[in-house]
């Protein structure tokens, strides 16, 4: 007897879960260019912005904005065990910055605003559908602006990671994140995405990462690890098969 359920405990772990990976791109990015009257964006540009700059006529703070479709991508029903997202540095300035991947609280655009491909830093002129540093949709007639300029984020990061200089991918990975995608899964209307900030102290600390729309070598990544239940009936099936088994001896 001993034997026949240690037998079905081994099988039936096998066959009850199976896990599974699947590497996404991003449906949508963009950036936050601190400006008072929400002027600037990045929508289809090749480049998103963290940290603080002084280029161009929009001084301070820059903070990029990251969805994924994970309930796309995931099936229903399974459950989160591990999450990572990689992003590329593509230009940096300055010493090494913590930067955390926020949990976004409110929906947000991306529309054909493009800056310099070259640099990217100073943004351009916010199109219809556009978030901007006031805006979650930019329009001419009728804007829908965040609660607070700056997006609507939770306060504590999801996780942190420390950004070098060098150029190449960094990573974030936390228990924070897992909780972000599972909720996600569960809920696709509560999914915004994160926004990506550092602590903005400081000038000349700045990193441009790449979008969706640069060469896939340098477009973010979000990994995510998962398990998913098998059929009810397939358990059903080892415990009648490993009994029938059991009998025949």
């Amino acid at each position: 007897m001993r034997g026949f359920l240690l037998a079905f405990f081994v099988a039936s772990t096998s066959v009850v879960c199976r896990a599974e990976v699947v590497n996404l791109f991003p449906s949508q990015d963009n950036t936050l260019y601190i400006h008072e009257t929400g002027d600037l964006s990045n929508g289809s540009g090749i480049s998103m912005f963290v940290g603080v700059t002084r280029q161009g006529y929009s001084f301070g703070a820059r903070r990029a904005l990251c969805k994924f479709d994970v309930a796309a991508a995931v099936p229903a029903g399974a459950t989160i065990t591990s999450v990572n997202i990689s992003l590329a540095v593509t230009r940096s300035r300055g010493t090494t910055i913590n930067i955390g991947a926020h949990r976004l609280l409110s929906s947000w655009g991306e529309s054909y605003s493009r800056a310099g491909d070259t640099s990217g830093g100073s943004g351009d002129i916010a199109r219809p559908g556009d978030a901007t540093w006031i805006h979650r949709f930019a329009s001419n007639t009728a804007p829908v602006l965040w609660n607070s300029a700056g997006g609507d984020f939770v306060s504590t990061a999801s996780a942190t990671a420390a950004v070098g200089a060098a150029l190449g991918r960094y990573n974030w990975s936390s228990a924070g994140l897992i909780s972000d995608v599972q909720m996600w899964l569960n809920d696709p209307n509560t999914n915004a995405g994160w926004l990506f900030k550092s602590n903005e102290q400081g000038t000349y600390l700045a990193r441009r990462f790449g979008t969706r729309e640069d060469i896939e070598s340098q477009r973010p990544v979000l990994t995510i690890q998962y398990t998913i239940p098998a059929p009810a009936s397939a358990t059903l099936g080892l415990i009648f098969g490993l009994a029938a088994a059991r009998r025949r001896r």
